[in-house]
């Protein structure tokens, strides 16, 4: 009963460190609303925005409601550079500045007609 005991709780803990991986990389890197208004796109940086080093999608997928942008940005990091990311909410309102993790491998913006658009940046 020990030994079941202990590889039930190896697996419970096992589930656990996934689980908690799963959820940080489903959270949206860029604030959802900015002055009251909603994340409209993201554009991701090689450097600072100020470079104009944007990073073009490695895969795009456009419908007429739905947007899927993906970046593989591991090759970033791993070249000893830095990701930045503006979050644009519109013409009035200054974009906001975020630095993913240097752990990311990719980033990817979705926006859908009935839901709020986000960009994770995750493995």
């Amino acid at each position: 009963m020990t030994k079941l005991s202990s590889l039930l709780s190896s697996a419970l803990i096992a589930a656990g460190v996934l689980l908690s991986q799963v959820s940080v990389a489903s959270e949206s890197i860029c604030p959802d609303v900015q002055r009251g208004t909603r994340l409209k796109t993201v554009a991701l940086f090689d450097g600072p925005p100020s470079k104009k080093t944007t990073l073009k999608p490695d895969h795009t997928n456009k419908s007429k409601k739905n947007i899927r942008l993906e970046w593989d940005v591991a090759h970033v990091f791993r070249e000893g550079r830095h990701l930045e990311v503006e979050c644009s909410y519109g013409p009035k309102i200054p974009p906001v500045i975020v630095k993913p993790p240097s752990s990311a491998k990719k980033c990817v913006f979705v926006s859908k007609q009935d839901e709020k658009p986000s960009l994770t940046c995750g493995k």
